[in-house]
Formats: C-alpha cells, structure tokens, sequence
C-alpha cells in the first residue's frame, strides 16, 4: 500500500438522487413473509435479538428478518472490509443466496447501507436490493 499523498485533478461531483435505492415502510410490510424476498438486520445481534445497545423506538428487530451485523464486515484490527469470499460467506450463512429481492434496514441508514453497499458489489445478484430507515420511516 502506498503511503504518499496523491494528486489528483479537479473535478466537479454532481450528485442525483436515486430514489429506487430505498424501500420506504409500506414496501417493507408488503414484502414481509415473501419467501423470495430477504428483509436483513445489518445491527448487531444484541441489537437484533433486544438484549442490549441503542435501541430505534423499541428494542428488537422487524419480525422475521436476518442478521448480517455491518460491524462484522470489517477486520477489527485494519478497519478494512474482510475479503471477498468471507463477505459473501456472512451472506449465505443466513440464507440470503435464495432471494430474488434483498431489503436491508436499521435504526439510522449506516449499518444498512453497509450491508447493501457489501451485497451490491458481490458476485452474487438479486433482482431489487433497497435500504429501509426505520427512524425515517422511509
């Protein structure tokens, strides 16, 4: 890894909205129970079982869902993500290799970004993978 600053040129970042990357709360309740849909926690597993850390209205979790912590995506020591294949194993650990549709949700949008963002660049491709907020409600 190089360690020297870098130049780069000027650029201009024009940001657009995309709004099909988000599932709002009624797309959320109309795929609960969908067996082709995936609906993944990406809060820790205290967080999604109610035993501890913040809490987002209510301790707990949407009935049904999985658990992939974004947490556990990274190497606890470099902070980097884990490689490759240890990602897509924490997805095929809890079944989501199966869904045609992937709804990843927290408290906040951060851990669930994370999840998306990791599911996103796999190998591995679902029909519609969307982020849910549950503080937002969006």
């Amino acid at each position: 890894m190089d360690t020297a600053p870098s130049n780069y040129p000027a650029a201009i970042f024009l940001a657009k909205p995309s709004p099909g990357l988000f599932a709002n709360k009624d797309e959320v309740l109309a795929n609960l129970g969908k067996e082709q849909t995936c609906l993944i926690n990406g809060l820790s597993e205290e967080q999604h079982l109610g035993t501890g850390g913040s809490e987002y209205g209510r301790p707990g979790r949407i009935a049904n869902s999985l658990n992939v912590p974004a947490g556990d995506l990274h190497d606890p020591e470099t902070h980097a993500y884990l490689p490759a294949k240890r990602l897509a194993q924490k997805f095929s650990d809890v079944g989501a290799d199966a869904a045609e549709k992937i709804i990843t949700y927290c408290g906040g949008g951060i851990a669930a970004s994370n999840d998306a963002f990791i599911l996103s660049i796999s190998a591995r491709k679902c029909s519609s993978l969307r982020c849910f907020n549950v503080r937002m409600g969006i």
